[in-house]
C-alpha cells in the first residue's frame, strides 16, 4: 500500500510542476476538441492566420483566393483566452475541413435548415446564384439571373443563414442557393423586356379572360413591343404585350414566350461624351425597332451630326440612344454613333492657302507646310478627328483613308464639303461650252485637264459615275479619250442654241400684219358692221315684237296709216327710208307683206340675212369705226344679220347690225406679238425637228399603245426618223392628229384603182369590176389631203407614192415634211409658221397659234420618253 501511494503521490507531483511549467489550464485541457455549433462564415480579410486543427500551430496565411467564399463552422473553442471557429469547405468538422481561425477574422451566421416553402418559387430575374447558401464571389454559379425570369425553382432544401433563407433547388440543369429575395411564389409579376415577333401566324390571348384574341398577320410583326408583364400559366410563360411602354395603355394582349424573341430593357446611364452618328445603319421611333418602326432607312446624309442623347436604353447587351435629328426623335443603335474621338466620313476638301501645317497622320506632329504646288487642289477625307474642341481632317490625294495620306489638317484650314455617290442621270447629257473639265470632282487649278470646253459644244458626255460634293453634282465620263470630272452647269439634258436674225420683232409684226394672218381667238365674240353699208333688198325680216303696226307709210303721226296690227310674222324687206324717230332711230324698211308694200321701223324687225354688200367693208370687234377689225368684206358678200343695235353714228345712222363671222379673224397686233416674242413661248416650239431624237422602239410602242394601226408601229417612225432626218416624237404627234390617233379611213386603208383611161379613182361595189391595179393605200400624215376633197386626194396621193402599207406610209411619208420644209431651213415648229430667215414667206399655216398648239403633244410624247435627244434653236432678234 504504501508504494502504491507513494506513486500516486509522485503523479500528482510530477502533473503540478508540468502544470507550473507549461501553464496549462485544466479547463483548457477539457475543451482541446471544441463544442459542436452550426454557422456559416466569411473570411474578412486577406492575411488571416490559419491554425492546425489539432497543434494549433499557425498553418499559413490565407490568400486573395482564401476569401470571397462561405466556409461551414461545426466547432468553435476557447483557446487562450480567444474564441476559434473551424472553418470547412464541406459541412462537416471531420472532412473538407481547413483548420481553426480566431472568430474575430470571421462574419460568421447561424446556419439551420428550416422549412420548405408551400408554394410553388419562381425566379424573379435579379441577383445571383451560389453553390452554397450565402457564397461569395468564388461561390458564384450564375452571375446574371435575369434570362431566368419566371423560371420555376424546384426547391430540394431550404436553409437559413442569420435571418436570412436561402432555397436550393436545380436551375438549367445545376443546383444552386438563391437568397429568398431573388425568388417569388407568385405567377404573375412586374418586368421590362422588349420583344419581336418574327412571324405572322401567332396567337395572342386576352388579357384578362387568357381566351385566345387574334392571330397575328404580317402587319403586326416586324416592329418592338414593350413587355411590362409577365405571367405562368398552365406551366408556361406569357409575357403581355404592348405598342406603348405600359401594361394598361397600348396593350395588344398575353403572348406566349416562345412565339415572341425578347430582351431586357431598362434605362441605363447617359454617355459621358459628345455622340456624333456614323452614317450607316437605320434610324426608329423605339429602341430596338423593326422594320415599320423606321423613322430613316438611310443615314448616310447625317454623317458626322452631333446626335444630342436625351435619354439611353438598355436591351439585352446593346445600348440604343434617344435624340432629335432632322426635326424627328428617334432612336439610334451604339453601333451607329461614335464618340467624340475618330470617325469615317467621306469629304472632299481644298486649302487656299500655303504654308497651311499637315500633322503626322500617327503622332500628330507638325509634319510639313504646304507649298504653293499643293494647294488649290482637291484632296479627299476619309476621316476626322476630334481633339478636345478642335476638329481635324485626314487629307489624301486617292479616296482611300490609308493610301496616299498627307495627314491631319485643322478644320479651320480647308474647305470641306460632303462627297458621296449619287444616282446616275435619266437622261443624255449633252455639254454646253461652259466650265472647264478637271480630274477630280470639284477640281482646283491643279486639278485641270481640260481649261475650256467650247471646241465640245452639243457632244453627247457619256456618264460612267455621278458624285455630290456638298449640294453640286459632277458628272464623271471620257472627254476626247480621257477621264474628266464635269460640274452639272457644264451639261444639259437638252442642247440650247441661240440663232440671231437680223429683224427687229416690230418689223417681225409688221411683216405678219400684211399677210393676213388668222385667229380662233374672237370665235365666240360678236361681229359687226354699219348698216348703211348694207344694201337690205329683197332680205328677210322677222317682226319679232307684239302688236307690231305694219303702215302704208313711214310715220307715226296718225294711226290713220296702220294696215294691220301682227306678231311674229316673216316679212320681205323691200328697202330703207327715213321716217319718224322710234328710240332715236329714224331707219323704217319697206316691207311687203300679204302683197301690198307697207312700212315698219327697223328696231322691231330682225334680219336674217342681207343682200349683197354696197362696198368693201370691215367688220368690227364693236359699234363704232376704231374698233379692231375682224374680217374684211368684199363689195356684193351676203351677211347673216343676228339683230341690229345702236352704235356710233356714221351718215345719221346709230344702226349697226350684229352678224354671223366664221372663225376665223384677224388678230390684233399685241396678239401676233404675244405668239412671236420667244420668250414667251413654250421651249418645245424651237425643238429641232430634223434630227433623230435617238429613242428607243418599245417607249414609242408604249405611247401609241391602243393607237389604231399605228400601234406597235415604234420601230417604223423610227426608221423613218433616222432615214429622212426626221424627229420621231414630231412624226408621232403629226401622225396621232391627222389620223384621229390611228383610225381614221386614210390610216386604216382605202381602195383605189385605175380606170379605163389610166386615172386613179377610189374603188366602190359598182366601179370594181371596171377597174385594174386596185391595191389599198395608207396615208397617216395627212398629205395631199386637201380641204376640198381630203379622202379622195389623200388617197390618190398615197397611191401615187406607193404607200400600200402602213409601214411605207409611215416611212415614206416622212419624206414631205423633210424636203418641203426642212430642206429650206424651216426646221422647228416656230420656224414653220414664221420663217424668221424669210418672214411672209412659205409659211406652214395663216393661223397665229399654229406653233403653240402643234406644242402640247410633241412635248407630252417627249416627256414619256426616258432617253431622247432634245436640240433646241432659240430666236434672237435685233
Amino acid at each position: 500500500m504504501c508504494k502504491k501511494n507513494a506513486r500516486i503521490v509522485m503523479f500528482f507531483v510530477v502533473f503540478a510542476i508540468f502544470i507550473s511549467v507549461f501553464n496549462v489550464s485544466l479547463t483548457s485541457f477539457a475543451e482541446i476538441d471544441g463544442t459542436s455549433v452550426s454557422r456559416l462564415g466569411h473570411i474578412r480579410n486577406e492575411g488571416t492566420t490559419l491554425y492546425d486543427k489539432n497543434s494549433m500551430e499557425s498553418i499559413k496565411k490565407l490568400s486573395n483566393s482564401d476569401i470571397n467564399k462561405v466556409y461551414y463552422i461545426k466547432k468553435e473553442k476557447d483557446y487562450n483566452n480567444s474564441l476559434y471557429y473551424l472553418i470547412s469547405l464541406r459541412p462537416s468538422s471531420e472532412t473538407g475541413v481547413l483548420g481553426w481561425v480566431k472568430a474575430q477574422d470571421v462574419f460568421s451566421h447561424e446556419h439551420q435548415g428550416t422549412t420548405m416553402p408551400r408554394d410553388n418559387v419562381y425566379m424573379n430575374g435579379v441577383g445571383l446564384a451560389y453553390s452554397k447558401a450565402w457564397g461569395g464571389e468564388l461561390d458564384e454559379v450564375y452571375s446574371d439571373l435575369s434570362r431566368y425570369k419566371g423560371y420555376e425553382l424546384k426547391v430540394n432544401k431550404t436553409e437559413k443563414v442569420g435571418n436570412n433563407t436561402w432555397y436550393r433547388g436545380i436551375l438549367d440543369g445545376r443546383q444552386i442557393f438563391v437568397h429568398e429575395n431573388f425568388v417569388t411564389t407568385v405567377t404573375e409579376y412586374s418586368t421590362s423586356q422588349l420583344g419581336h415577333i418574327r412571324e405572322p401566324g401567332k396567337v395572342v390571348y386576352d388579357k384578362e379572360t387568357m381566351s385566345e384574341l387574334k392571330t397575328l398577320n404580317t402587319e403586326d410583326i416586324n416592329q418592338v413591343y414593350y413587355i411590362k408583364r409577365a405571367k405562368r400559366y398552365n406551366d408556361e410563360l406569357y409575357y403581355l404585350i404592348s405598342v406603348r411602354p405600359s401594361d394598361e395603355q397600348g396593350v395588344i394582349g398575353w403572348i406566349k414566350n416562345i412565339d415572341i424573341f425578347t430582351h431586357p430593357h431598362h434605362g441605363t446611364s447617359m454617355p459621358s461624351n459628345k455622340m456624333y452618328i456614323n452614317g450607316v445603319g437605320l434610324a426608329y421611333d423605339k429602341a430596338w425597332g423593326g422594320k415599320n418602326d423606321l423613322v430613316f432607312n438611310n443615314l448616310e446624309k447625317y454623317i458626322g451630326y452631333e446626335f444630342k442623347i436625351n435619354k439611353t436604353e438598355k436591351v439585352g447587351n446593346n445600348i440604343w440612344y434617344r435624340g432629335m435629328l432632322d426635326g424627328k426623335q428617334i432612336f439610334l443603335h451604339e453601333n451607329f454613333v461614335s464618340k467624340a474621338t475618330e470617325n469615317s466620313i467621306s469629304r472632299l476638301g481644298q486649302i487656299y492657302s500655303s504654308g497651311t501645317i499637315v500633322y503626322d497622320s500617327e503622332t500628330m506632329a507638325e509634319k510639313q507646310k504646304l507649298d504653293e504646288s499643293q494647294i488649290n487642289q482637291v484632296y479627299y477625307i476619309k476621316k476626322e478627328k476630334y481633339i478636345g474642341n478642335k476638329r481635324f481632317f485626314l487629307i489624301s490625294l486617292r479616296p482611300s483613308a490609308s493610301e496616299g495620306i498627307l495627314g491631319w489638317v485643322k478644320n479651320e484650314d480647308i474647305r470641306a464639303l460632303p462627297h458621296f455617290g449619287t444616282s446616275m442621270p435619266t437622261s443624255k447629257l449633252y455639254l454646253n461650252g461652259r466650265g472647264k473639265a478637271f480630274s477630280k470632282a470639284w477640281g482646283g487649278s491643279e486639278d485641270i485637264v481640260f481649261q475650256s470646253t467650247d471646241d465640245y459644244l452639243y457632244e453627247e458626255f457619256v456618264v460612267n459615275k455621278t458624285e455630290k460634293v456638298g449640294n453640286n453634282t459632277w458628272y464623271r465620263g471620257i472627254l476626247n479619250n480621257k477621264q474628266v470630272f464635269l460640274h452639272e452647269s457644264s451639261l444639259n439634258a437638252t442642247v440650247e442654241n441661240d440663232i440671231n436674225y437680223n429683224y427687229t420683232l416690230n418689223d417681225m409684226i409688221n411683216i405678219q400684219l400684211q399677210r393676213t394672218p388668222q385667229t380662233d381667238k374672237y370665235r365666240q365674240m360678236p361681229a359687226y358692221i354699219h348698216s348703211s353699208l348694207v344694201g337690205t333688198d329683197g332680205s328677210s325680216g322677222f317682226v319679232d315684237a307684239v302688236n307690231v303696226a305694219l303702215r302704208t307709210s313711214p310715220n307715226t303721226s296718225s294711226s290713220d296709216n296702220i294696215y294691220k296690227r301682227v306678231s311674229d310674222v316673216n316679212v320681205t324687206i323691200l328697202g330703207e327710208v327715213q321716217g319718224s324717230a322710234y328710240l332715236n332711230s329714224n331707219l323704217w324698211y319697206k316691207i311687203r307683206f300679204e302683197n301690198r308694200e307697207l312700212y315698219v321701223h327697223s328696231l322691231l324687225v330682225t334680219l336674217s340675212e342681207l343682200g349683197t354688200l354696197n362696198t368693201n367693208a370691215n367688220v368690227r370687234s364693236d359699234t363704232d369705226s376704231n374698233s379692231h377689225i375682224y374680217s374684211r368684206l368684199n363689195k356684193g358678200s351676203k351677211i347673216k344679220v343676228l339683230k341690229t343695235v345702236q352704235g356710233e353714228s356714221i351718215n345719221n345712222s346709230k344702226n349697226w347690225y350684229e352678224i354671223a363671222l366664221g372663225t376665223w379673224r384677224l388678230p390684233t397686233r399685241k396678239d401676233i406679238e404675244s405668239y412671236l416674242i420667244p420668250s414667251e413661248q413654250d421651249k418645245y416650239q424651237f425643238l429641232l425637228l430634223n434630227e433623230s431624237a435617238d429613242v428607243v422602239s418599245s417607249e414609242l410602242n408604249s405611247i401609241l399603245s391602243g393607237q389604231g394601226v399605228l400601234s406597235g408601229k415604234g420601230s417604223s417612225f423610227i426608221q423613218a426618223g433616222k432615214k429622212h432626218s426626221v424627229n420621231e416624237a414630231y412624226l408621232v404627234s403629226h401622225s396621232l392628229l391627222e389620223t384621229g390617233r390611228g383610225w381614221s379611213r386614210l390610216a386604216t386603208g382605202i381602195e383605189v384603182g385605175k380606170n379605163s383611161n389610166g386615172n386613179l379613182v377610189l374603188v366602190t361595189n359598182s366601179n370594181r369590176s371596171a377597174l385594174s391595179s386596185i391595191k389599198t393605200v395608207y396615208n397617216v400624215y395627212g398629205i395631199g389631203a386637201v380641204d376640198r376633197d381630203p379622202i379622195n386626194e389623200g388617197a390618190k396621193y398615197a397611191y401615187r407614192n406607193g404607200w400600200f402599207t402602213v409601214e411605207t406610209a409611215i416611212i415614206e411619208g416622212a419624206a414631205f415634211v423633210s424636203n418641203n420644209y426642212f430642206s429650206v431651213g424651216q426646221t422647228t415648229l416656230y420656224k414653220m409658221r414664221w420663217n424668221p430667215d424669210n418672214p411672209g414667206v412659205h409659211q406652214y399655216a395663216t393661223d397665229i397659234g399654229w406653233a403653240a398648239k402643234q406644242t402640247t403633244l410633241i412635248k407630252n410624247i417627249h416627256n414619256q420618253l426616258t432617253q431622247s435627244k432634245k436640240v433646241f434653236e432659240i430666236p434672237k432678234y435685233n
